[in-house]
């Protein structure tokens, strides 16, 4: 009982001693464009690339759905280029409308993101059954998307970033169409999920979301976020010290590295907090206050 006691109390002191900023995850708001553009050489091809136009439709639908997953975002979907003039027009005039945008997404918006399908490859093969007349078709895609992440504030905060994947599957070819056509949609919206998912991840990396790591203990520790910030039980994070790099000559400061020392995984997750499971470990200390153990999403 005593020892319970202790453990709670050390806990919160030691999250209360370190810096409020990670503590409160403000939501941002950001805007997306969908459907996802195509360059026009793709478009060029498109006769041979049967499966451009679903992927690009599912696409756009399941990243607006995970960057919402992620928690750290309320998103608003524009779908054409005069909505989006538009919009810009009701922010500069201060009336912009951010309501439909989910909880907390009244502020303005931050960033506007605008996916591109800058690479789609698609190579099929079919295979014939003789013996009942069905055919199996191979598809092999490759895909990458170029996000265009541009500030509505600043505009020396431009980025942009890649997600690149493959996949291959099989379908079968069946007399009934209707039940072919399902089968592909599926496939075709299983790859692009996996698509969409990666590209929110890597947004995710950029705004560099992280957190502090306190109280390892056999193999747990606790993360000073929970679903108020958007964890969720089951997310990996990366954890080791922020490195800060030195230029050699001029002694100015040219960024940080984060130093990845080992992986956690949560297990349990409060609103502020959360219980992690020590996944890898090559050096996570957290007595050393010198050297705080940040936790950041990790992709590998």
């Amino acid at each position: 009982m005593h020892a319970h006691k202790f453990t709670t109390r050390f806990l919160f002191t030691t999250i209360l001693a370190l810096p409020a900023c990670l503590f409160a995850q403000v939501k941002d708001t950001i805007v997306i464009k969908t459907p996802v553009t195509v360059q026009q050489p793709i478009l060029d091809r498109i006769s041979r690339l049967p499966s451009l136009a679903d992927f690009t439709h599912q696409l756009g639908t399941h990243f607006e759905y995970e960057l919402n997953e992620t928690g750290n975002f309320a998103v608003v979907n524009i779908t054409s280029n005069l909505k989006m003039s538009n919009y810009i027009v009701k922010l500069q005039q201060g009336t912009g409308e951010f309501e439909k945008s989910g909880v907390n997404a009244k502020k303005t918006p931050t960033h506007y993101l605008e996916p591109s399908v800058t690479r789609f490859e698609e190579v099929i093969n079919t295979i014939s059954n003789p013996l009942n007349g069905d055919r199996v078709v191979n598809k092999d895609l490759a895909v990458t998307i170029t996000v265009f992440v541009r500030s509505f504030s600043d505009q020396t905060d431009n980025k942009q970033f890649r997600a690149s994947k493959e996949a291959t599957w099989n379908e079968t070819i069946f007399n009934n169409n209707a039940r072919t056509r399902n089968e592909s949609l599926g496939k075709i919206e299983a790859f692009a999920k996996s698509v969409a998912k990666e590209m929110a991840t890597k947004f995710l990396a950029q705004r560099q979301v992280s957190y502090f790591v306190v109280n390892k203990f056999n193999n747990t520790c606790t993360l000073t976020a929970g679903t108020e910030q958007g964890v969720k039980l089951g997310d990996v994070f990366d954890v080791g010290p922020v490195i800060p790099t030195i230029h050699p000559v001029t002694g100015v400061k040219l960024g940080d590295t984060h130093q990845a020392l080992g992986k956690v995984k949560v297990v349990f997750t409060d609103k502020s907090i959360s219980k992690c499971e020590i996944i890898s470990d090559t050096g996570i200390d957290t007595n050393n206050r010198q050297t705080p153990m940040i936790a950041r999403p990790s992709f590998n």
